[in-house]
């Protein structure tokens, strides 16, 4: 028995040894070089792509299975311009060989897979071609091949067994890599250059560190973490993900989670976490200017984000979502279903901010340009109105809330707003939306047509017990009314720019306000007075008021102009009636004010009721007597009551006539 396991033994060396002989002698009979032309007419065909390696293609078995060349190049179709698609400068692998063999090539484990100096030139040309398009097979071809099996190429390959059982990587190394981004048609260029990765433990069954680092927009980019294990069946497990990613020396993100189905049926299920960046630097690390000229310099110094990311190639969900911009923190959720018509839902909740620190200054700044800023407008030509595309909006379902704690425009202060949407087939509905505004409520509901080239509008508004005073301050700065007010309006206008709604603007609606003044006018004095003080007087701790128990303001809007021919003040005193018209576009004034005694005494009944006029503009009204009305209201009454008057026509000839010059003298006075 001994003896037959030493010559057992014997014959196993001694064919061991007939191995390693024919294996360390092979590579001197196999000419690599021979083959090349072979093998680059093989490879021509299956890209459909001119290609081309150096002149040092190398083979060897032993020790380990080794294939290495340098210089190869895949070229672009004749309709590009640029010569090359792919180009490799060194590229070396070596195979574990006894592994290998004995597992009946179901073990892989690669010593060393080393890529050095990959190009990758992906082009649109100016036509829209991209040079990536049949790379293996014709188009034909996959019709063909999709008609007998019933799937396309990727659903086969993705749905088959790994031809191994396991694979080991000692080391992989891509070294010196670029890829680069062409587009004539936009005139783009990108590049993402010194691009070097190392995979480490690259195994099926635990998980592969990565390091990779590149330069993207002239900017260091850097990722850190492990992916997997792969499992043994790549592309349709699920795959752990941990990674860190560091870009532009500003963003470091952090990504946790795992994938399911890779290649086959994607399934995500990521929680991405940032860290603190600046906007306005990531835009200038990315040699872009900053989209947005808000007034606070500081603005978007401090942003972060976080949230949940789950779904698949179809649909996304967005869950925990906390977007923190400056001193702002605010929370939301997005849903998308089917990516081709997008139906999304959303909720947002922002706990405050101060929108006047991202606007621009000029958009809430006081004062209005001087003549000569008017002027340079008025002679430059303004810039072609870009058309606004609408078809995203038409094809989108939508709906959603948003609510937010306090909101600062300008001075003038929000507090609980909010808001609900819903959206379908190009109709955006807000239903409802409410607010607390000035110690008082705000309800409003509304839509927004999307069907036609230029949207339209709708509005209603209804306000209660809103604090005229503090709000009126707030906007203009100035001390105008104190009261309660209570209102009701509609609106409808057409356009998608506040100048172009402004002027197709109509409606209407009613202001009540109870029990409030006019403050900076003492109304009594105006109107007993040609001679008096007109306009608001300066401001100071003893200015007029003109009280008042009732003002009402009933009104429409046509064209963007606001009329109201039976507004109406009540004071005890005074009844004010007016009527006229402001132009919201221009700011303009043109208004009659008609007062009259509440109750006339005998010393008021001599007195001179003088109607007042206001024009200028909403930030400047002016005041002025109307003495050409007070003329022609009073004289008449004067010159027929006056004692020659009824002298003349107390004699019998003159008296037929009294009547007939009574109208010619009132017509005159008219005239």
């Amino acid at each position: 028995m001994k003896r037959v396991i030493k010559l057992v033994s014997l014959a196993g060396c001694g064919l061991l040894v007939v191995i390693l002989a024919v294996l360390l002698t092979i590579p001197f009979f196999l000419d690599a070089q021979k083959y090349k032309p072979l093998i680059e007419k093989h490879l021509a065909k299956a890209t459909r792509r001119p290609f081309q390696v150096g002149n040092d293609l190398r083979m060897s078995l032993f020790p380990s299975t080794m294939l290495s060349f340098s210089a190869l190049q895949v070229g672009n179709p004749p309709e590009f311009k640029e010569e090359n698609f792919i180009t490799v400068k060194n590229f070396e692998a070596r195979l574990k060989l006894f592994p290998f063999l004995f597992s009946r090539f179901k073990d892989i484990q690669i010593r060393r897979f080393i890529l050095n100096g990959p190009q990758i030139a992906l082009i649109k040309n100016a036509d829209g071609q991209s040079n990536w398009k049949g790379i293996s097979k014709s188009p034909d071809e996959a019709s063909v091949a999709s008609n007998i099996t019933g799937k396309t190429s990727w659903q086969d390959s993705s749905s088959a067994a790994l031809p191994f059982s396991d694979l080991a990587v000692d080391r992989f190394s891509i070294t010196d890599g670029s890829i680069l981004w062409i587009d004539h048609r936009k005139e783009v260029r990108y590049e993402i250059s010194n691009l070097n990765m190392d995979l480490k433990d690259v195994s099926l069954v635990r998980p592969v560190r990565i390091a990779l680092s590149a330069t993207a927009a002239g900017q260091p980019l850097t990722v850190r973490g492990n992916v997997g294990p792969l499992g043994t069946a790549p592309g349709q497990a699920t795959v752990p993900i941990n990674l860190s990613i560091t870009a532009l020396q500003q963003l470091k993100m952090d990504i946790e989670g795992h994938m399911k189905d890779p290649v086959d049926k994607l399934r995500f299920d990521l929680s991405v976490k940032s860290s603190s960046f600046s906007v306005p630097k990531l835009a200038d690390k990315m040699g872009q200017p900053f989209a947005m000229t808000p007034s606070d310099k500081t603005a978007f110094n401090r942003v972060a984000f976080s949230a949940r990311l789950r779904g698949n190639l179809q649909r996304l969900a967005v869950t925990d979502g906390v977007l923190d911009i400056d001193e702002t923190t605010i929370n939301f959720s997005v849903k998308i279903d089917d990516f081709s018509k997008p139906d999304i839902s959303f909720d947002c909740s922002v706990d405050q901010i101060d929108l006047n620190r991202y606007l621009p200054a000029k958009w809430y700044q006081k004062g209005s340009p001087s003549k000569s800023e008017t002027t340079q407008k008025s002679n430059h030509k303004a810039p072609a109105r870009r058309k606004t595309a609408y078809d995203i909006l038409r094809q989108i379902a939508l709906k959603g809330s948003i609510r937010t704690g306090k909101v600062r425009v300008s001075q003038v202060m929000i507090y609980n707003f909010e808001a609900t949407a819903s959206g379908k087939n190009g109709i955006l509905h807000l239903a409802p939306v409410t607010l607390k505004f000035y110690g008082g409520d705000i309800a409003a509901s509304g839509s927004v047509n999307f069907r036609k080239k230029i949207p339209n509008s709708h509005l209603r508004i209804s306000a209660s017990n809103v604090q005229l005073g503090p709000l009126l301050q707030d906007i203009w700065q100035k001390d105008l009314l104190e009261g309660t007010v209570n209102a009701q309006v509609m609106l409808r206008g057409t356009g998608d720019t506040a100048k172009r709604i402004g002027k197709t603007l109509n409606g209407s609606g009613e202001f009540r306000v109870n029990r409030g003044a006019i403050i900076g006018i003492d109304l009594v004095g105006m109107v007993r007075n040609i001679d008096g003080s007109y306009g608001f007087s300066k401001t100071g701790t003893q200015r007029p008021r003109t009280r008042f128990t009732k003002f009402q303001v009933p009104f429409s809007i046509t064209r963007g102009v606001f009329y109201s021919n039976q507004t109406y003040l009540e004071s005890d005193l005074v009844r004010v009636k007016a009527a006229g018209k402001a132009d919201l576009v221009k700011e303009i004034l043109d208004i009659r004010v008609d007062p009259a005694f509440a109750e006339i005494s005998k010393a008021q009944a001599s007195e001179i009721v003088v109607p007042v006029l206001i024009s200028g503009s909403f930030g400047e009204p002016k005041f002025r007597p109307d003495v050409e009305g007070i003329v022609k209201k009073n004289l008449g009454k004067k010159i027929i009551e006056s004692s020659k008057f009824k002298k003349i026509f107390k004699k019998e000839k003159y008296k037929p006539f009294e009547d007939t010059a009574k109208g010619l003298l009132k017509q005159l006075l008219e005239e």
